[in-house]
């Protein structure tokens, strides 16, 4: 069982949790939804977005499954290891740039007002 497998297998596999989310969950979604636990408004949801990051999503996983015909798997689990902690770098450095410009900027509206 565990082991080597093969791109139809993986392939087959995350099919198949696919397919059971689907069916198991949405039960759920319109039990929910029929009792009044949770209530949608369709003018609300942001289907631009979610349709972006599920195209980004889709892109990501595909890459993901040809990375492994490329490259080691090794490669490939220390990619999706330090994505996170690369990611959450990036945003702390975007941040103190931010804070930055705001510190000159009320510098320079206080200096020159």
């Amino acid at each position: 069982m565990i082991g080597y497998a093969s791109y139809g297998e993986m392939s087959l596999f995350f099919s198949l949790i696919g397919l059971l989310n689907a069916f198991l969950l949405w039960p759920l979604v319109l039990l929910l939804y029929f009792t009044g636990s949770e209530t949608f408004s369709w003018n609300h949801i942001p289907w631009l977005p979610l349709s972006m990051a599920s195209a980004l999503n889709l892109t990501a996983n595909m890459l993901g499954y040809l990375g492994i015909y490329w490259t080691y798997e090794v490669f490939l689990s220390l990619g999706v290891l330090l994505a996170i902690p690369i990611s959450l770098g990036e945003s702390f450095i975007s941040l103190l740039d931010m804070l930055m410009l705001c510190t000159f900027l009320m510098t320079f509206i206080v200096h020159f007002n």
